[in-house]
């Protein structure tokens, strides 16, 4: 750790109390953070996660086990800021959501681990906007939800996989409580 000007100025080791491993480096230019921090768990790598003006800014990448990237992001002022995307162990697309200043906004997709489709929704203001389709793996739908302006579900519609109608109903605002509370 070094110093300029009575700062911090440099890299920042931080230590495990536990098995005296790296836990933390992070960068610092004139007393705040800067540039891609690294964290670790027992030596292995957890994320590294881009730092400006002593904030998370720009893009950050989360491991799991064996350090295969589970996720990634992009932050703007320590919030979630555009595509979040997630992945499984094999290193498969599993989920993407967008956000905008932490919140999500706009399209999410959830994939099978073949890659194909199997859910796509909108969000606005953090709820569900419009409809939620819901895929099986021959891309054919297998239930859709219409969602008010309040992301509360109002009708729904489910579907054998030979495309046959199986429900078609509209939710009752009880319901919908009920829906909400399970």
């Amino acid at each position: 750790m070094s110093y300029v000007n009575g700062v911090l100025h440099g890299d920042v080791l931080v230590y495990s109390p536990i098995d005296q491993t790296v836990a933390q480096r992070i960068p610092f230019v004139e007393g705040k953070k800067k540039g891609i921090g690294t964290f670790y768990y027992q030596g292995a790598k957890t994320s590294e996660i881009s730092f400006d003006n002593d904030m998370m800014e720009g893009d950050a990448i989360f491991y799991g086990p064996n350090e295969i990237i589970q996720s990634l992001a992009t932050y703007k002022a320590n919030q979630l800021h555009g595509l979040f995307s997630n992945y499984d162990n094999k290193k498969n697309l599993i989920r993407t959501v967008m956000y905008q200043n932490g919140i999500m906004e706009g399209p999410s997709k959830t994939f099978y681990p073949s890659g194909k489709l199997l859910e796509e929704v909108s969000y606005k203001a953090n709820k569900i906007q419009g409809s939620q389709v819901q895929y099986y793996e021959d891309g054919s739908i297998m239930r859709k939800v219409l969602y008010n302006e309040d992301g509360k579900p109002i009708h729904t519609q489910s579907f054998s996989p030979k495309g046959q109608q199986t429900e078609d109903k509209a939710i009752e605002p009880t319901a919908q409580k009920t829906l909400q509370n399970s």
